[in-house]
């Protein structure tokens, strides 16, 4: 236990000092962060290298160790290979964050030094080789490169993420270190817990020139070292110990860069932006837009990462029974913390995963009955089969109209229409043949005055939800039952679905129209009709029930639906027949 104190106490002093002479060193070269307006706030340029200043006083923490005479400086002679690993990558990491504080280098150049490094990681032996799934489960090198990779290199940048404001990133990695350097002792893992004791040290003296108002920044270099360095460490516990509390451990301890990390990315992913793009929605930027000042907010943001460490804590006993418990209360704690943040974006993505499991039982009835209405249309044999096999396919999916309009008056007169269907003949020689729905509350949308001039009609009001009691006695509850209008106006009620219809020689024929109930945000039936080209289907079986009919006209009667030439046509042919 001394050498772990010695080497905190060594590394807070060299801090002190060492940060001090960094700063000024750093002024005197221009290596200053200068403010914008935009996303740097300061209000005067500010030295960037900081972690130069806490690499310089890690190493410096650690050089005691060597002349005493211990069991933990025994163990760190015999490992110095690990030991030099460590040390050696760490300051290589915090070197391409100090290229990238003085050169401002692209992301992708960026990623790939870093992964570079990851992979030199792999090589020294700091590799992923189990993952906890109810017990561990051993990788292949195949798995554990990628794993490793993707660890070392996304914790690395999840602490550059939160480093927004003064001192958040550094405190972030101090609370994290405590609890990992707790497990460390407990699990009898010196060299670790040796490399956590100085690195705590070394970041809270630190802290005293970065906590607001911060006279230098942690910088790239420094982020990327404590993201970096824990990593590291994290990997080589989870080799030394074959307990699940290796593995659950750092990934609570550093819950809080985790989570900003994981939720900057689905933002990013949901409003259509590159991945690695600058905002300034982190949560520590939504603190500071509910007013909260930077000293505050970073405070509020040491408790919640002190929280995810004293969560951490409760995995050390492996064969613990309540892990399950901490875990549950854990997810909850995190899912009510999410929810106050209040993301737009996610509160989009949870409408539409909600409305998409909501209605796939609809879609699923909607897309059966409206094959089956095709099917009908298939097989319809006259201009009846066809009318009637539309007309109970959409009673069936809650549509509230259907119209069909032909030009130079092709519907028989003769057809045998029940009460829903009219007939309706203009003045203009074409003839529009309606369907209206038998739902109470369709027929309330029926008998609204729609503009014939307006594809799509829309309603933006909100309204109370209410059962429509008309389609009780209709054959698809699934479908028909629980419509929801929202604030029915006087107009402007219905969604309508157009398709024009053409003879097969290309000569237009007509048009079919198909109007649903602005009833639900998500028109299910609406959706089956676009998806299964019902307009299409229509159109085929309306063209092959006119030329199937030609050969089989017999008086004037059935052809009052063709155009005046064709049946001239045909009264010819019958002529020439009857003089032969």
């Amino acid at each position: 236990m001394f050498s772990y104190l010695l080497a905190f106490s060594t590394a807070l002093f060299a801090s002190l000092f060492v940060t001090r002479i960094v700063r000024e060193w750093a002024k005197r070269k221009g290596w200053v962060d200068k403010p914008d307006g935009k996303r740097k706030l300061h209000s005067h340029p500010i030295p960037r290298v900081g972690g130069l200043g806490l690499y310089l006083a890690l190493v410096m923490g650690l050089v005691p160790i060597a002349f005493l005479h211990t069991a933990v400086a025994d163990y760190m002679l015999q490992n110095q290979r690990p030991l030099g690993f460590v040390l050696a990558l760490s300051g290589l990491m915090m070197l391409v964050g100090l290229w990238d504080d003085l050169q401002n280098v692209v992301a992708w150049k960026k990623f790939a030094v870093q992964s570079l490094v990851a992979i030199l990681c792999w090589m020294a032996g700091f590799r992923i080789l189990e993952v906890w799934a109810g017990d561990h489960v051993h990788l292949w090198w195949v798995l554990s490169l990628p794993l490793t990779i993707l660890w070392v290199v996304g914790i690395t940048n999840a602490f550059n993420l939160i480093d927004g404001i003064d001192g958040l990133a550094a405190g972030a990695a101090l609370f994290a270190t405590l609890s990992m350097l707790v497990v460390s002792v407990v699990g009898n893992l010196a060299l670790s817990a040796v490399l956590l004791s100085a690195l705590a040290g070394a970041i809270l003296g630190f802290l005293r020139f970065n906590f607001n108002p911060a006279s230098i920044f942690l910088g790239d270099s420094g982020s990327y070292l404590l993201g970096f360095i824990l990593a590291l460490l994290s990997i080589r516990g989870s080799q030394k110990s074959t307990a699940a509390f290796a593995i659950a451990v750092p990934v609570v301890a550093l819950g809080l860069p985790m989570l900003d990390t994981g939720l900057a990315i689905a933002r990013r992913f949901v409003r259509g932006k590159p991945i690695f793009s600058a905002d300034r929605h982190h949560i520590h930027h939504l603190l500071l837009n509910r007013g909260l000042k930077p000293r505050h907010a970073a405070v509020l943001l040491y408790g919640i990462s002190g929280i995810f460490g004293l969560f951490s804590l409760c995995f050390i006993n492996p064969a613990g029974k309540t892990n399950g418990v901490v875990l549950a209360i854990l997810g909850g704690c995190i899912g009510l913390g999410i929810r106050q943040l209040r993301y737009a974006e996610l509160q989009g993505l949870k409408g539409h995963l909600s409305r998409g499991l909501q209605h796939q039982r609809k879609l699923l009835a909607g897309s059966v009955v409206v094959g089956q209405t095709i099917e009908g249309m298939q097989n319809s044999k006259s201009l009846n089969d066809l009318v009637h096999a539309v007309g109970a396919g959409l009673e069936e999916l809650c549509f509230s109209r259907f119209e069909l309009a032909v030009l130079n008056d092709r519907l028989a007169t003769s057809l045998q229409l029940d009460g829903q269907w009219d007939l309706i003949h203009s003045g203009m020689g074409s003839t529009l043949l309606r369907w209206t729905s038998r739902c109470k509350s369709c027929e309330r949308r029926a008998d609204t005055k729609i503009a014939e001039n307006i594809q799509t009609y829309m309603i933006l009001e909100n309204g109370d939800d209410f059962s429509c009691d008309g389609c009780e006695g209709l054959k698809n509850p699934t479908l028909q039952r629980n419509m929801k209008p929202r604030g029915l106006a006087d107009s402007a009620v219905d969604y309508r679905i157009t398709f024009p219809l053409c003879d097969r020689g290309g000569s237009e024929l007509g048009t079919v129209r198909f109007y649903h109930p602005v009833g639900n945000d998500y028109p299910i039936s609406a959706i089956a009709i676009l998806s299964q080209n019902v307009g299409s289907e229509f159109e085929t079986a309306l063209q092959r029930i006119i030329t199937n009919d030609l050969p089989q006209v017999q008086t004037s009667d059935n052809l009052e639906w063709l155009e005046p030439g064709v049946m001239q046509e045909i009264v010819l042919q019958e002529r020439r027949k009857a003089q032969l």
